[in-house]
């Protein structure tokens, strides 16, 4: 019964046509942008770290030539994909999501508002996979636990480094001050270090809860 309800739940991936064409949009906006980045960002840092001399032209050459690749991996294995979406190994989908976590940071100027809503995505994404896998009840809660744990981590490590950074700025200090009224010599003393110690806590147990409440929602779709 089980296997037979799995294999149910795993045809129903090629009749929810909504779904589909949802998959669909992702990976295609996915591919092109994630390899411009990874190309940008690597050639970037090259060229920042002097590990190589790299004109700025080519910098933007090899960002471009990232995003003609992932329109190519489009164009070639878009169906492929889409119907291993649910199936992607986790040793993968780990770095890549530790990835697109940098470039949400990134986008949203080290705020973690874009950490947020890729949390949310991957805990609707995650609950679809389990769901259409046939996972039961015991497996689905052992899983949400981890997933929305590891989602916390990596938003509280990034916001722990963006904040201790930013007390290196005189445009936070100031912030800080003005709006707490504190010495800015305590500001980058044990005092801001312990102020970003508890927004860092805030943000992990806001993370987790995004994850896991959009865990909930994607396995139930469908499962009532």
């Amino acid at each position: 019964m089980w296997v037979l309800g799995r294999l149910r739940r795993l045809q129903k991936v090629t009749r929810n046509r909504v779904e589909e064409i949802g998959i669909s949009i992702f990976i295609a906006i996915a591919c092109p942008a994630s390899l411009f980045v990874l190309l940008w960002w690597s050639t970037s840092a090259l060229a920042i770290y002097r590990v190589k001399e790299i004109p700025e032209n080519i910098i933007i050459y090899v960002a471009l030539l990232g995003l003609v690749l992932g329109i190519l991996l489009d164009f070639l294995y878009l169906k492929e994909l889409r119907a291993r979406f649910y199936n992607i190994g986790v040793k993968f989908l780990i770095p890549l999501y530790i990835f697109w976590s940098a470039i949400a940071l990134a986008f949203f100027m080290g705020m973690p508002f874009g950490n947020f809503v890729l949390g949310t995505l991957a805990g609707l994404y995650y609950g679809r996979r389990l769901y259409y896998q046939g996972s039961d009840q015991w497996f689905v809660g052992e899983s949400v636990k981890k997933i929305s744990l590891f989602a916390a981590l990596v938003t509280g490590i990034e916001s722990l480094f963006m904040g201790l950074l930013g007390l290196r700025e005189q445009i936070v200090v100031e912030l800080i001050q003005s709006t707490l009224g504190l010495d800015p010599v305590k500001i980058v003393g044990p005092i801001g270090i312990g102020l970003v110690i508890f927004v860092t806590l805030f943000v992990i147990w806001v993370q987790y809860l995004c994850t896991r409440v959009a865990i909930g929602i994607g396995f139930k779709i469908g499962n009532e």
